[in-house]
């Protein structure tokens, strides 16, 4: 009789046991998903504080030359990190309806020497906003289809 009642001790130990361990794997899956999802968060997060800036002038048809400069400035900025961080996200400003300017805009973006780009957006908006009616439009912000960050800007101006 007492072996047999030894043999019970045992046996609930061991299921006490299996019960333990099956509720730590239990919590050890729900605790894998909650870290997902928490980094699923901050990364949809970091992409909305990203994306910001471009998309308050999306659809925009009221721009001015200053406007356009800053959005410069944003494009030029980003893709300066992006460089030194060595990431692929770089962003393209398609500027139509300016003239030389159009095809000068990207060149600009990511040239080095800070005299060129200043010169090249000190005369854009001397041209630009001498005539207080000139006005551009943002025709769409593109996204790249892996990262979901901006990889395109597209600005004509008004006519």
């Amino acid at each position: 009789m007492e072996n047999a009642s030894k043999a019970l001790i045992i046996t609930g130990g061991v299921l006490l046991g299996v019960l333990l361990l099956i509720l730590m794997v239990f919590m050890f899956r729900s605790m894998g998903g909650f870290s997902k999802a928490v980094n699923e968060n901050i990364e949809k997060k970091t992409v909305a504080e990203f994306n910001a800036p471009f998309e308050k002038y999306d659809k925009n048809a009221n721009l001015t030359a200053q406007d356009v400069v800053t959005i410069s400035n944003l494009v030029r900025s980003n893709n300066k990190k992006m460089q030194t961080e060595g990431t692929q996200n770089a962003i393209v400003m398609n500027l139509t309806g300016v003239g030389s300017y159009s095809n000068m805009a990207n060149k600009y973006l990511m040239d080095t020497q800070e005299e060129n780009y200043r010169k090249i957006t000190n005369e854009f908006i001397k041209q630009y906003s001498v005539d207080k009616k000139s006005t551009f439009k943002c025709t769409g912000v593109k996204y790249d289809k892996k990262t979901a960050l901006v990889n395109r800007i597209d600005i004509q101006l008004n006519i």
